[in-house]
């Protein structure tokens, strides 16, 4: 039974996952990842399986996990439109975090992206598109082209 569950959900993921690729909306916060570039050029090149990985994790565990039971336990409060109080919530967490092992300006420059990436889950209902922006965000900082 619980690996019936399991299934549906993983299913459920990429199915809602995929309305991503057919929304504009997802593409502009595709392209917001250049921004990137205003920030200072990074002093280490990280391997694309570490940026994949690292992407992965946080978003399983800031957006699925956490985002969503914030989400739950506050029952969906939206304060603007596309921007829940569990994304805010759950996107200064993510750049609190970020302060154990980063400077200040690093942690405060998370947040923003942050920010997008819990509209995404939002909107989407599902991991997927929240980790392919954060890959894409986190290449382009790191892989300047």
């Amino acid at each position: 039974m619980a690996g019936q569950k399991l299934w549906f959900f993983l299913r459920d993921q990429f199915l809602f996952g995929l309305r991503a690729a057919a929304c504009p909306r997802f593409y502009a916060a595709l392209i917001l990842g250049f921004s990137a570039w205003l920030l200072p050029e990074p002093g280490l090149t990280l391997s694309l399986r570490f940026l994949a990985l690292s992407a992965l994790a946080e978003e399983v565990v800031f957006r699925l996990l956490l985002q969503g039971e914030i989400h739950r336990l506050m029952r969906g409060i939206i304060l603007l439109p596309g921007l829940s109080l569990a994304n805010i919530a759950t996107s200064s967490i993510f750049a609190a975090v970020h302060l154990l092992h980063q400077p200040p300006l690093w942690a405060l420059s998370v947040f923003f992206p942050s920010l997008v990436f819990g509209w995404a889950m939002d909107r989407y209902h599902s991991v997927l598109p929240p980790v392919l922006l954060h890959f894409c965000y986190n290449l382009l900082y790191f892989y300047r082209f």
